[in-house]
């Protein structure tokens, strides 16, 4: 007799917190990782949208370079360096105490935990 399978529609996937824990589990056991990203965004009245590579050393280093637009550089140890090649410095922002999202702080550290962020 043919066996039958279930329509892929039909089947149930992992629940989101076995997701986010295969996910910690294979990004905590990660020492470096470079993945291409795109960003985009709208606000304010503008519409932006950023693209490039992101490269990570644990623990606690992160940097971004983007290929559009070209030649803008960010990177993190305990301070956010950012480099645009139409400015005439470098912006420098604290990571700790700034507001922002814990994820990203916890991903540059070097260990997250998806399920509490």
């Amino acid at each position: 007799m043919p066996r039958r399978s279930t329509p892929l529609a039909t089947r149930a996937g992992p629940s989101a917190k076995e997701l986010a824990r295969r996910v910690n589990r294979h990004y905590n056991q990660l020492h470096s990782l470079k993945a291409g990203y795109t960003e985009s965004y709208e606000g304010l009245g503008l519409k932006r949208a950023e693209s490039g590579t992101l490269l990570m050393l644990k623990p606690g280093r992160m940097k971004w370079e983007y290929s559009s637009p070209p030649g803008n550089s960010s990177c993190s140890t305990e301070i956010m360096l950012f480099y645009s090649p139409g400015d005439s410095q470098v912006q420098r922002h604290p990571c700790q105490g700034t507001g922002r999202p814990a994820l990203p702080a916890a991903l540059s550290a070097g260990h997250t935990e998806l399920e509490k962020e």
